[in-house]
């Protein structure tokens, strides 16, 4: 997978070394912002030519925004993932905030992060690209991340909905709706009910910061971070939890083809 910017080979070349069965070139949504697309062209026709049955997807997804971008990346290495696939993604094609997006989403997926070095990088106007020749091909290491529990998801959805925040007593509603108290906890005290939703908020208030706690007391309210909505971008498929994010994600398939 690459989202295609102004380079050829850097897309091309790692795709035929390695033999990739199917390929997905990630672009622009809006057509007025599809810079890239006599690029893509070029990186299609060579595609073609190397491989006259190789399978190429075109995605579309806003690129500028890191959440949509995480997202759309998220979408598609899941999907392959869970048919068996492996998925390597090239970091190195498109814009910096992409290349962040693709790696949050592999490291929440199971994908394969690369980095193309090029042998030359001669600056020139387009429709030429801005380099040529690949050097090597270099996997990027990634760590380990975890997705919140089940009922830390749903708290975060809870929370995506109410961005001006919840209180305690309403977040413990919202979990006893959702099910999400054991039978051992449901039946007991009111305060052991919220000791519960308090070991949930700890363990999300941990590094990197889910959620922003303000008092540790029942009429404390909490936020939704920055990070607590990525998180929300990158794991809530994973449960099968609609997007809190987007009410409407039904509507558009990230994983539509051009």
């Amino acid at each position: 997978m690459a989202p295609v910017g102004y380079y050829v080979d850097r897309v091309v070349e790692p795709i035929t070394r390695h033999e990739a069965d199917r390929i997905y070139l990630v672009r622009a949504r809006d057509d007025s912002e599809d810079r890239a697309a006599p690029f893509r062209e070029k990186v299609i026709k060579q595609l073609r030519a190397w491989r006259p049955s190789v399978e190429v997807r075109v995605v579309k997804t806003d690129l500028w925004t890191l959440e949509t971008a995480v997202e759309t990346f998220s979408a598609i290495i899941r999907s392959e993932v869970q048919a068996g696939n492996s998925v390597w993604v090239n970091l190195s094609t498109g814009s910096k905030l992409e290349a962040v997006a693709a790696a949050l989403a592999c490291m929440g997926n199971g994908g394969v992060p690369y980095y193309v070095r090029m042998r030359s990088y001669e600056r020139s106007e387009p429709p030429k690209p801005l380099a040529s020749g690949v050097a090597s091909i270099d996997t990027v290491p990634t760590f380990g991340l975890a997705a919140p529990s089940e009922a830390g998801l749903q708290l975060l959805s809870l929370l995506a909905e109410n961005l001006t925040g919840l209180s305690k007593k309403d977040l413990i509603r919202g979990i006893e709706e959702l099910g999400l108290f054991p039978p051992e906890i449901a039946n007991r005290t009111v305060q052991a009910r919220y000791a519960r939703l308090q070991a949930i908020l700890d363990r999300l208030a941990e590094p990197p910061g889910l959620v922003e706690l303000e008092g540790r007391r029942r009429a404390g309210r909490v936020r939704i971070t920055a990070r607590g909505r990525l998180a929300l971008r990158i794991f809530h498929p994973r449960l099968g939890l609609a997007d809190p994010l987007q009410p409407h994600a039904a509507a558009s398939d990230p994983l539509s083809r051009q």
